[in-house]
């Protein structure tokens, strides 16, 4: 057998309630959170696994990355393949489709050697649960890379990850790519409910330790690529300061001659992001940014000095639109509480929000705590620790059947509350144009010219949108569309009205099919790339990437 390593997600479907799955615990970031009750104002996105990526570029043996594939295509896999070892990474909710996974593979390839990694390893007894042949718990080149006996030390090979938008306003659109760079894992900060900080024993592993070596791969991966639009990968992104202002210091020696790029996604804490400048974010790229706001009932050290709203409005002034994520089910809320809770974070001026249940993952201190007073739920299926509408542990004051249509309606209310996620992004782009041309910083008024552009692309899917968005919310369409018009050659808004109703036609046709239930839900397609474990581009990509 050659030493060829197969890597692969757990299998579709998704968008089902068995065995395996439930119809809410889709691979959608958006879809299945934090835009869910948003209709066609959601987009769908089909999203890579980074981390086995970044195993398959850097283990220093020939590796088959397969993502989202179907059982049945696994094991074709398995019998059109000599594969060494075989890596599965799953998560707690999907720990039936791995153990499935396992039993196919020792029944097809019974001399593979199989290994598990993922958040799903903290399950607690696992190596009493399934029969593996090792468990990866925490970072994984090096893991696998031991277990092939290489040198913990290597270059690191980033390789190009992309995820896509395949489907906005209910339309099926060609791929927008979005670039994932992994600048490091875990988080120091070890927040008692945190899975990652727990997985990662409150320690950072980073992967790109200078700024300079982001700012580098940014411009490699645009230039070779073409890729515009990137997430920064990294629980806690802005916690390295030296490696920040060196990244914010190389871009501003470049000045004009940066690429054109964005960072669409950031991960950090607001006492970090406090501590920096709106422009300093604004001037590496930064247009998007998910904070824990956690709950006023809770403390947290990171949270301790941060007014939200001020925090969020300044943001906004640049261009930064704010993802904002909320804790519901504290042991102080009760119905009464959470409504005000509800009422005061959706009032905060953030453009996306996620309600997320406080949930005793395996592994954190919440857990070893609830485990302790006796208040985890037992016998609830694996299935169902999804974290997306309910928790696993008892509440004195609320139970279970009654958070999942709490979570249910807080998602209602703050949609009917602010109208689409979409449009006040759209909003807190435009206000960022009009500052950024006038700050006088010759990066941001790179930034913003790059940024037009986008918006030109914009404006014929506004105008379409506006037919089909609820009347309490046409005032914020009619918003967007005024400061495009002034910001925006009335020639080319002219000539988007023809644009926009093509695309008001394609609307109304899906919507007609979907009301029709003519449709099936949607699956993720499935991706196979191959690398050579030397390089960060694969040797050959199977199957683009289709629902």
């Amino acid at each position: 057998m050659n030493d060829r390593i197969l890597l692969t997600t757990v299998f579709k479907p998704f968008n089902v309630d068995n065995l395996f799955s439930r119809k809410v615990n889709i691979p959608e970031l958006m879809m299945s959170q934090i835009t869910c009750v948003q209709g066609i104002f959601s987009y769908r996105a089909w999203h890579a696994n980074s981390g086995l990526h970044m195993i398959a570029a850097n283990c220093g043996y020939e590796t088959t990355v397969m993502e989202w594939p179907s059982l049945d295509e696994i094991r074709d896999e398995l019998l059109n393949n000599n594969y060494k070892y075989i890596g599965i990474s799953f998560i707690p909710s999907t720990f039936n489709k791995m153990k499935k996974i396992v039993e196919t593979v020792r029944e097809v390839s019974p001399s593979s050697k199989i290994i598990i990694g993922g958040y799903g390893t903290a399950v607690p007894h696992i190596e009493n649960l399934v029969d593996v042949d090792y468990i990866c718990k925490g970072e994984g080149i090096r893991f696998i890379r031991n277990i092939l006996k290489k040198s913990p030390t290597f270059h690191l090979n980033h390789p190009l990850v992309t995820s896509s938008i395949v489907e906005f306003l209910g339309i099926q659109i060609p791929f927008v790519r979005v670039g994932q760079i992994v600048t490091g894992l875990g988080c120091q900060y070890g927040c008692e409910f945190c899975v990652t900080s727990a997985f990662f024993n409150c320690v950072y592993q980073p992967f790109l330790t200078r700024g300079e070596d982001i700012y580098t791969l940014i411009e490699e991966q645009c230039r070779s690529s073409g890729l515009k639009n990137y997430w920064i990968i990294d629980e806690n992104f802005l916690f390295n300061r030296e490696r920040i202002y060196e990244f914010h210091n190389t871009i501003c020696r470049r000045g004009n001659k940066i690429p054109d790029y964005s960072i669409d996604m950031i991960w950090s804490t607001s006492d970090l992001v406090s501590s920096y400048t709106p422009l300093q974010l604004a001037e590496i790229g930064v247009t998007k940014c998910w904070m824990g706001y956690e709950s006023m009932f809770t403390y947290y050290k990171k949270n301790k000095n941060t007014n939200f709203s001020k925090l969020i409005k300044e943001l906004n002034e640049v261009g930064i639109s704010v993802l904002l994520s909320c804790t519901a089910f504290v042991d102080s809320h009760d119905e009464n509480s959470w409504k005000e809770e509800l009422n005061q974070f959706i009032s905060l001026g953030q453009a996306y929000s996620q309600f997320l249940p406080l949930c005793a993952f395996p592994g954190t201190p919440l857990y070893k705590k609830m485990d302790r007073a006796g208040r985890i739920i037992d016998g609830m299926a694996w299935e169902d620790k999804h974290a997306l509408s309910h928790s696993f542990h008892k509440h004195d004051k609320i139970p279970i059947w009654r958070q999942k249509s709490l979570i249910h309606d807080a998602y209602c209310k703050e949609y009917e509350r602010n109208g689409p996620s979409q449009i006040r992004d759209l909003l807190t782009r435009l206000k960022g144009y009009e500052n950024m041309i006038q700050s006088g910083s010759e990066i941001l008024a790179k930034k913003a010219e790059y940024l037009k552009k986008h918006l030109i692309n914009q404006v014929p899917w506004v105008l379409a949108a506006r037919k089909h968005i609820k009347i309490n919310h046409q005032l914020l369409v009619d918003k967007a569309i005024a400061e495009l018009e002034r910001i925006i050659d009335k020639n080319c808004i002219k000539n988007s009205e023809i644009a926009s109703k093509y695309i008001d036609r394609l609307i109304c046709k899906n919507l007609k099919v979907k009301n029709g239930k003519e449709v099936t839900e949607r699956e993720p397609g499935t991706r196979i790339s191959i690398y050579d474990g030397y390089h960060s581009k694969p040797i050959l990509v199977k199957n683009p990437v289709v629902w």
